[in-house]
């Protein structure tokens, strides 16, 4: 190992705590430990040190702070020698690992740390011509044997940058390099003592494995960045209190990839909120190579086949992006069948779907007046939000006054336009504004509202006016036309509602 320099200067010297000076009967000595522990939660922490060196008291106080949560989370900055610091501190204070409830870890393929060991603890015999032998540490194995060393951990989010292996495209390493022996098809009889208190995971690496959410506790899990579900072989093992998933594929989910969801979805049989967020932007999944094109169409029913195993019990779905603050490319929505039932899902409520997975990137004339919104929607649906839609799916709305008894629950449906797929929020609010759906779903207890991205709004819209187009509808039913000039006021804002 390294010579033990300080993982957070001037205290880390576990071994000389000579600077320390004893409380006495001081006046802070005499304040509530609450009290002093509120105050050292404003602190940075450079204060934080400086007070941990006052006192033994106030140093307890001052380290419950420092190691509550640990963040290495800088993408720029090399990591291995503060991880290994941080190790050596939790190997030799157990009573500091306790401490730490949240970490932000970003860990790179590409640091290594080296460090000098006796040759005598690799060699039996010892090498005449050679002490010390040069060890080296990847970051993300050192991040791993931390992860281990932390039993009450509740909070981790942990990203893995690494360079795709094109020899092996099938078999991403992230797991194997994190947890050295890692085997997928018998690492789940391994207990992980830093993921069995774990709240809620945020995981950005290339693949991830059933053992990382075995934790009895854990209620949510976020998979941020497309990845592999590994195959394991328990499918009897549960994880009951996981209530929110997030997961991140890229569109070849919708033409038959994917095949180990399904199983992976089974160990949660207490889900309630499934998203299920597509992306082919980044450029470093190799393993998965068959996104949607011309060539390869998909179809939304491919991917509700694999969310079967949860289809009966989740209460919210979510399909596609929510990013609308940010311009999105998502050139799969163009290359897309039409939907298959959605009516298995027998307690959603919620639903959030791109208008391309309900109907199809290519809608035959008359497709949306023949589509019987019982046929397609749950029954239990109480809300309805399409993101890119179409202005055709106002015919499809509007039949929501004949099959109120089907759909009884259902109270909101908002429509989020996007100027990169789908039409445009102008042609809703003005072109169509005349549109019956307006007016048949309020009397049935349906609030209907048409939404724009800030980014999207064009400077021309002003010049709409309803209120001018009405007033002139209503002149003309007196007579001939007359000319009326639209006022440069948004009356409608960023909400059209109905």
């Amino acid at each position: 190992m390294p010579e033990p320099i300080a993982w957070i200067d001037k205290l880390d010297d576990i071994e000389s705590p000579t600077s320390i000076k004893p409380f006495g009967s001081s006046f802070i000595g005499r304040l509530p430990t609450e009290l002093l522990q509120l105050v050292a939660s404003f602190l940075s922490e450079g204060s934080l040190v400086n007070v941990a060196l006052v006192a033994t008291q106030l140093r307890a106080i001052a380290e419950r702070e420092l190691y509550h949560f640990l963040e290495f989370s800088d993408p720029e900055e090399d990591h291995t020698n503060g991880l290994a610091f941080l190790y050596r501190t939790l190997a030799q204070r157990p009573d500091l690992s306790k401490m730490v409830k949240r970490m932000y870890l970003h860990a790179d393929q590409s640091h290594i740390l080296q460090f000098p060991v006796p040759s005598s603890n690799i060699f039996v015999t010892g090498l005449s011509f050679l002490e010390v032998t040069a060890v080296e540490v990847t970051e993300g194995a050192m991040a791993g044997t931390l992860f281990r060393s932390l039993p009450e951990l509740e909070r981790l989010d942990f990203s893995y940058e690494f360079k795709p292996d094109y020899s092996d495209p099938g078999n991403p390493t992230c797991m194997s390099t994190i947890f050295p022996g890692f085997n997928d098809q018998t690492s789940h009889k391994t207990e992980l003592g830093a993921f069995q208190k774990l709240k809620t995971l945020a995981w950005y690496a290339s693949d991830f494995h059933w053992i990382l959410a075995k934790s009895a506790c854990l209620k949510e899990l976020r998979i941020e960045r497309t990845c592999k579900i590994l195959e394991d072989t328990a499918p009897e093992e549960k994880a009951n209190q996981l209530k929110r998933f997030l997961y991140t594929s890229r569109s070849s989910i919708l033409g038959g990839r994917y095949d180990t969801l399904p199983a992976f979805l089974g160990h949660f049989p207490g889900l309630d909120e499934l998203q299920i967020d597509i992306d082919d932007m980044l450029d470093d999944d190799s393993w998965d190579s068959q996104d949607l094109s011309a060539q390869h169409q998909g179809c939304i029913s491919s991917l509700l086949e694999k969310l079967a195993p949860v289809a009966p019990i989740i209460t919210r779905l979510i399909i596609g992006t929510q990013l609308f603050e940010e311009i999105q490319e998502n050139p799969w929505l163009s290359h897309l069948l039409p939907v298959g039932d959605l009516t298995v899902f027998h307690r959603l409520l919620h639903l959030h779907v791109p208008h391309q997975c309900l109907f199809g990137s290519f809608e035959p004339q008359g497709f949306h007046i023949s589509t019987y919104p019982a046929e397609l929607l749950p029954s239990t649906l109480e809300e309805l939000e399409v993101t890119y839609p179409k202005t055709s799916i106002l015919d499809f709305l509007a039949k929501l006054a004949f099959c109120r008894k089907e759909l009884p629950a259902l109270r909101k449906v908002r429509l989020i336009c996007g100027n990169d797929h789908g039409d445009p929020y102008n042609d809703f609010a003005f072109e169509l504004h005349d549109h019956t759906v307006w007016g048949t779903l309020k009397p049935i207890g349906i609030k209907l509202t048409v939404e724009y991205r800030k980014q999207d709004w064009q400077e021309w819209w002003d010049s709409y006016d309803l209120k001018s187009l009405d007033l002139a509808a209503w002149q003309m039913s007196f007579g001939p036309p007359i000319t009326s000039t639209c006022s440069n006021t948004r009356s409608f804002g960023i909400l059209y509602e109905y």
